[in-house]
């Protein structure tokens, strides 16, 4: 269950950063413009159980973060509620499911202190992502001791939590399938053009955003599963260029760094992205001569090597340590790096080959290669 445990510095490390961009969903002016540039005092019977964490109290040493920690039954029904939502319980994001059951828990019982029922509500999503974190070991513990319960590995990172018994009918999030009707897709795309203001930043992880969206009530996203939803956010980033990225936020794709990066391809003009100042470049930028001079020598020096090829996400780092240049692949005319290195003027030189989940750059059989 190493996954537990792997995915909460992740989950700290995204919560300082909410904690570093309140007001939440503020958008600065060059954004909206596409221009390029409270669980402490928990208690065991009314929620589940925040601990602290041994550590040392003294010396001016900060205090460690506290964990919830869940019972079986918190732990059973919010895998229950992931079957609902057509969700597989992943180790990941069961982690975020029992973490805003707790959190619920917590806010019903800070209302029943202080409210009446009429006035109860449920809280908002901030309020969840606010909350303390799970304790990834007793999650473990949890899991592998309940019958209800079955514990899948799926690969070396990662395990699914499924109920013993139960028929399984997840969305495939992952899948390129696109079976959702053309108009649900033209109605999206209306929606997320016609978005402003703080309104276009959305959380940057698949689940998160199609909670955001769910939350928000929209029409053509009625009746449809949270499982659906984050499909339709997977299609709408990787294929239909409706949503993109911008510092790790999900952003409509004219503000989004790809968007930019497209625009400056078509100008040939070096990528700055459109959430920061632009700087002078520090480094020259290579040009067609320097592309096909610098990539032949990355590769004669992968003769001597065992594998023979370069990962595609280290090549600008060459050109930058080995040659002095800054590799801008929208100042030759691409938005992508891998594209740039398929283009014809390349191929006596190199072609691209795809192993495990990374590209490679190798020797073009064209040119010969090592031998050539």
């Amino acid at each position: 269950m190493a996954t537990f445990q792997k995915q909460l510095p992740q989950q700290q490390q995204q919560q300082q950063q909410r904690g570093q961009q309140r007001p939440k969903h503020q958008v600065d002016s060059r954004r909206s413009s596409g221009v390029g540039g409270a669980c402490s005092s928990l208690t065991a019977r009314e929620a589940p159980r925040a601990v602290g964490r041994p550590g040392k109290s003294g010396g001016g040493r900060a205090a460690k973060p506290s964990f919830l920690t869940p019972t079986t039954a918190d732990v059973v029904n919010s895998v229950r509620s992931l079957y609902s939502d057509k969700l597989e319980p992943f180790g990941r994001i069961l982690l975020r499911r029992v973490r805003e059951h707790c959190a619920i828990a917590l806010h019903r019982r800070q209302q029943r202190g202080g409210r009446s029922a009429t006035h109860a509500s449920e809280p908002s999503l901030d309020t969840l992502e606010s909350a303390p974190y799970v304790d990834p070991k007793a999650l473990q513990r949890i899991c592998r001791s309940c019958r209800e319960l079955q514990v899948i590995p799926i690969d070396g990172n990662e395990i699914t939590v499924l109920l013993v018994g139960e028929a399984k009918d997840f969305v495939d999030v992952s899948s390129s399938d696109d079976w959702y009707p053309a108009q649900m897709w033209s109605d999206a795309a209306a929606y997320f053009a016609g978005l402003r203001g703080e309104e276009t930043l959305l959380p940057g992880g698949r689940y998160a955003c199609a909670r955001a969206l769910q939350e928000r009530q929209i029409p053509f996203f009625e009746g449809r599963s949270l499982g659906e939803i984050c499909h339709i956010v997977q299609l709408a980033v990787s294929q239909k260029k409706l949503l993109g990225y911008i510092d790790g936020n999900i952003v409509p794709y004219s503000l989004s760094e790809e968007s930019v990066k497209e625009q400056c391809a078509a100008w040939q003009q070096p990528f700055c992205s459109p959430s920061k100042q632009p700087e002078p470049l520090a480094l020259p930028v290579a040009t067609w001569q320097d592309m096909r001079q610098c990539i032949s020598a990355i590769l004669r020096n992968t003769c001597t090597s065992e594998s023979g090829m370069v990962a595609v996400s280290n090549v600008k780092r060459l050109f930058r340590s080995r040659f002095g240049l800054d590799l801008s692949e929208t100042a030759l005319g691409y938005s992508r790096v891998s594209e740039l290195l398929q283009d014809h003027r390349l191929h006596d030189i190199c072609a691209l080959e795809v192993h495990g989940a990374g590209q490679f750059v190798v020797h073009s059989s064209i040119g010969g290669g090592c031998s050539g």
